[in-house]
């Protein structure tokens, strides 16, 4: 038979490498607690089309306006 066991302190590095944690079986049940208690630190990116701002377009028009004279 296989030695189904997993290898804690192999399990241990790789979620230290990834700023991770090891849950053992017997603590399953605060997993969700630790999962809720995760922040995302993932850096956003929104993407807004710069003609899409009146701003911008009220800028650019009285640039153009003023070299036109």
């Amino acid at each position: 038979m296989a030695d189904l066991s997993g290898d804690e302190t192999l399990l241990r590095r790789l979620a230290e490498a990834s700023g991770g944690d090891v849950v053992p079986l017997a603590q399953l049940r605060d997993l969700p607690e630790k999962l809720g208690k995760i922040q995302d630190n993932r850096t956003r990116v929104s993407e807004q089309p710069l003609w899409d701002s009146y701003y911008l377009f009220l800028f650019v028009l009285a640039c153009w306006a003023r070299s036109g004279r």
